[in-house]
């Protein structure tokens, strides 16, 4: 993803289907290792998920310029 503003963006990556295990999102940083930035799915207590409610919801950050890698598994 790429943030071509001047701003900071911050962003929702929805998967709005229930019924998904285990979702988790990587950040890949400049060495191309994944950092881990969230994980959701049904079999998550609903006190350990990141944004509570019935689709899963992973917050994405991007500084003013930047461009950034993302991988979902």
């Amino acid at each position: 993803m790429e943030n071509q503003s001047n701003r900071l963006l911050s962003l929702l990556l929805e998967f709005d289907w229930p019924f998904i295990d285990y979702i988790d999102a990587y950040r890949i940083d400049g060495l191309g290792n994944p950092e881990l930035i969230g994980s959701q799915g049904d079999q998550l207590a609903l006190e350990d998920r990141i944004v509570s409610g019935r689709a899963y919801l992973i917050p994405l950050e991007l500084r003013s310029k930047q461009t950034v890698e993302y991988v979902i598994r």
